[in-house]
């Protein structure tokens, strides 16, 4: 046990973050200017339960890692903090911000951020369900307007080749031949039969041509005629999927006043803004699903770690030298430390705001034993292997001094004695016998996935 003497542990130096803080700016910014279906909302709201539940859990897991450090009856990894931890705690918190989970253990928030975790990917699974529906019946709109776009534009085409073509170019020459004839018949009586012959037959062949041009047209104006009336009919009857759409330039026009292109337009716009949510919709849950995997390989680090330590403590009567068995806990200790940190600068690089929360409560909590065991070996004239390597390097001055807990009392009279005494000075995180002895300790089947298996896939 501590001496009373002995200072409070210091704060932790990674205090729990908003959960809020790990979700992109983009998302945020989605839901302040983008009016959702009532299926989004549905799953925006569990989404926003979850992040609640996440936020309730840090400060749970901060409690318990602090309650574990302090080396104080009042803690127990595998149960809840007494209500005196817990009603100190809960007056540092802000009043605005009152968990209302009930009081469990280490262990118990490690299992309940991973299952949290799961739980807001499979969200974003069905976030993403719907948007991929949303992309579906745009994607048959589009088609359909630039279908219609091609058949009217080769319609156009049509009428202007024939409009345009050899037979309007002949039908006029005619006719300016026809008026010159019927002016020189006026001239010359003399040549009035032959000439009006011959007028009657340039006559018959205009008749027979324009007969022949508008045969052509009629057909080409009623299918452009039906081809607009089907048009028209869809920009006047289309209507918004949700409130978001119907706020668009194109649905505010008056209905006569649209166009296909400005349809058309519009449908691109709306398919662009459904691929880009389901881009960073893809993209958080795909950091969702990484970081439970490394989170839970640095679960299981600490859990082998603290059997490791369950072990040496249910031994410590029968060791014939307590001092080495500590600095081989420190050395171990030490160990884990650095692999915890390692996934911490991974963490902090990728931007899992959350994960780095998480870890670096965890990590805060090892440094503390770290400082308790070292203390203990200075307090029994020894020095630990790590300050023991830093002096012998001299590149780092011996960090931890005899202090007023070396000086106590029950630290004095233990100096003698054969180093059971000082195995007692242990945290009481240490001192739970039974903490690994139930199958609830093992991970998940489903997150028992190495480091090196998952950058494959995401290197694939």
């Amino acid at each position: 046990m501590a001496s009373p003497a002995s200072s409070p542990p210091p704060p932790p130096v990674f205090p729990p973050a908003p959960v809020t803080a790990s979700i992109h700016a983009s998302t945020a910014r989605l839901k302040q200017n983008r009016a959702l279906p009532d299926s989004m909302v549905l799953l925006r709201r569990q989404e926003k339960q979850l992040h609640d539940e996440l936020q309730d859990l840090l400060y749970a897991q901060e409690e318990a890692l602090r309650a574990a450090s302090m080396g104080t009856d009042d803690a127990d990894l595998s149960g809840s903090v007494t209500p005196t931890v817990r009603s100190l705690a809960d007056k540092a918190r802000s009043p605005d911000r009152q968990p209302t989970r009930s009081n469990i253990g280490v262990r118990g928030v490690r299992k309940a951020i991973r299952s949290a975790m799961r739980q807001l990917a499979t969200v974003k699974s069905d976030e993403a369900r719907l948007l991929d529906h949303d992309r579906s019946g745009n994607s048959s709109v589009i088609q359909k307007l630039s279908g219609w776009a091609d058949q009217r534009q080769g319609l156009e085409n049509q009428i202007r080749e024939i409009e345009q073509g050899d037979e309007g170019a002949k039908t006029a020459a005619l006719r300016q031949e026809a008026d010159v004839l019927d002016g020189e018949i006026q001239e010359l009586e003399e040549k009035l039969r032959g000439m009006k012959a011959r007028h009657r037959r340039l006559l018959s062949d205009i008749a027979e041509i324009e007969n022949s041009v508008q045969s052509k047209l009629s057909s080409y104006k009623a299918s452009l005629s039906i081809l607009d009336a089907d048009i028209n009919a869809f920009l006047r009857t289309s209507s918004a999927r949700d409130r978001q759409t119907s706020e668009a330039p194109f649905f505010k026009i008056h209905p006569k006043r649209r166009t296909l292109n400005m349809a058309r337009d519009h449908w691109e716009d709306e398919q662009a803004s459904i691929e880009k949510q389901r881009q960073e919709t893809e993209t958080e849950r795909e950091a969702l699903q990484q970081g439970a995997v490394m989170w839970n390989d640095v679960v299981h680090r600490i859990t082998e770690f603290e059997k490791h330590i369950a072990e040496a403590t249910r031994h410590q009567t029968a060791s014939a030298d307590p001092t080495a068995e500590a600095k081989d806990l420190i050395a171990h200790l030490v160990e884990t430390i650095n692999y915890i940190e390692s996934q911490l600068e991974l963490a902090e690089d990728r931007g899992w705001k959350l994960l780095v929360a998480c870890i670096g409560a965890e990590l805060n909590a090892l440094h503390e034993g770290r400082r308790m065991l070292e203390a203990m070996l200075q307090a029994a004239g020894e020095i630990s292997p790590t300050i023991e390597r830093e002096k012998l390097l001299g590149d780092v001055e011996v960090e931890f001094q005899p202090s007023s807990l070396a000086n106590s009392q029950t630290l004095q009279q233990n100096r003698d004695l054969d180093g059971v005494a000082a195995a007692k000075q242990m945290p009481a995180r240490q001192a739970r016998h039974d903490y690994h002895s139930t199958d609830e300790d093992e991970p998940d089947p489903e997150l028992l996935i190495s480091h090196q298996d998952t950058d494959d896939e995401h290197l694939g």
